[in-house]
């Protein structure tokens, strides 16, 4: 901003010798009409104007000096912001290091005071040999249970199946008499397929209950 109004002011200054060097040049000139006081005065003119152009000269040339001062000093500052930043960073990464080395220590010891405990609190081989059969009943259990939905998601698949069929074959059979009463015929499969599922919807519901209250 401060270069912009030097260059404004060095403009300015440059036409207003331009304009008092041709007054000079015009009353210099030997002329009736023209007295050499005007050709002294328009001299002392240009003469004033070429030292107000040297001033906004020397105040530009000031100008941008200490602009190159200051970009020189954010400069060093910059370079020293940055070293000063990595300093930082490597004492932070150190500092993460060193409780990253803190959690591994206390979670080591957590470690060990868990197996103290489960040393103290070691159940009898009767419990174990119980948990476990129960653990194997359960897996069983389960085993069953998940045969049982995966047999009813195949169900599942067959109903739907016959479903879009039904619909595809509705689609292209509004004005055929005989395709119709051969879909209304697949309605049975479907009744029957249905009841299959809810069978085994209840079968396995019966299980599940079976295993919860057991």
């Amino acid at each position: 901003m401060e270069r912009r109004v030097h260059n404004t002011a060095l403009k300015d200054s440059l036409d207003v010798v331009r304009r008092s060097f041709f007054v000079f040049e015009s009353t210099a000139r030997p002329s009736a009409t023209r007295s050499p006081e005007e050709a002294r005065s328009s001299f002392l003119h240009l003469n004033n104007a070429i030292d107000a152009l040297g001033l906004s000269f020397n105040r530009l040339v000031n100008s941008n000096r200490a602009l190159d001062l200051d970009r020189d000093r954010y400069e060093d500052l910059r370079k020293e912001s940055r070293v000063q930043s990595e300093v930082i960073s490597r004492e932070i990464d150190g500092k993460k290091a060193e409780l990253e080395e803190a959690k591994k220590v206390k979670e080591f010891y957590e470690e060990c005071e868990k197996l103290k405990e489960g040393i103290v609190q070691i159940p009898s081989c009767s419990k174990l040999t119980k948990n476990i059969q129960e653990a194997e009943v359960e897996t069983a259990t389960m085993a069953k249970h998940v045969q049982r939905m995966d047999d009813l998601n195949e169900h599942r698949k067959v109903l739907l199946d016959s479903l879009l069929v039904s619909l595809g074959e509705l689609e292209r059979s509004m004005e055929d008499p005989e395709k119709l009463n051969k879909l209304r015929a697949e309605e049975e499969l479907v009744a029957a397929i249905k009841k299959e599922v809810g069978e085994i919807v209840e079968a396995s519901k019966r299980e599940q209950e079976m295993a919860e209250a057991g």
